[in-house]
């Protein structure tokens, strides 16, 4: 089966089909499957997805401003440089995706599991994590000005060469991060989170 722009799915399979290049905007998705299918350079433009799964898709280049993702899975997919304007991702599960160079402007996460993620190189400025597990997630070189983490899981997160100027993270989880690798300008932490970085560097707390 193939899909048409602007038409609805529900209870769907598709295997290893190819999407790329193709119009394929204001998609509506309900229970559907989608096992290593390929939408690189693809158009999603308003995709409503609820209750899907997508394992080992590859999204590259795909656009998907204004995308709606809710209760989804998203397992080990690719969307680097994928234009996610604006999109909003409710208590979906991308387990080991990579984000590498994607478009986030006004984007919105909210719950849900993006643990073992890659955001290499993303620019994230004020863009606001709200109750995500992101443990062992990648931010190294991202630009996380005025970014916010409340409620996130960030154990072990790797944030070297991140621009972390006025990062809040206030509420969020932060052990095993490597203090030593960050470079903060007035970011905001909590006490608990002072005497990680400390630990970090050596410091005995008594």
């Amino acid at each position: 089966m193939q899909l048409s722009p602007q038409h609805s799915y529900t209870a769907q399979i598709f295997e290893e089909m190819d999407f790329s290049g193709i119009d394929l905007s204001d998609l509506t998705l309900l229970d559907c499957h989608f096992v290593r299918c390929r939408f690189q350079g693809s158009s999603l433009t308003g995709l409503k997805a609820r209750h899907c799964s997508f394992s080992q898709c590859a999204f590259s280049y795909c656009r998907m401003a204004e995308a709606s993702l809710e209760d989804c899975s998203l397992s080990g997919c690719r969307l680097d440089n994928a234009n996610l304007m604006w999109s909003c991702f409710l208590d979906c599960k991308g387990l080991g995706c990579v984000f590498a160079g994607a478009e986030f402007t006004g984007a919105t996460f909210r719950g849900g599991n993006f643990s073992m993620s890659s955001f290499l190189s993303c620019d994230l400025r004020k863009q606001r994590f709200e109750k995500v597990r992101l443990e062992q997630a990648d931010f190294r070189q991202c630009c996380l000005r005025q970014c916010g983490f409340p409620g996130c899981d960030l154990n072990h997160a790797v944030f070297a060469g991140a621009d972390l100027t006025e990062t809040d993270f206030r509420g969020a989880k932060l052990d095993g991060v490597d203090f030593r690798l960050m470079e903060m300008k007035r970011t905001r932490l909590e006490l608990e989170h002072a005497i990680l970085a400390a630990e970090s560097y050596g410091a005995v707390i008594c």
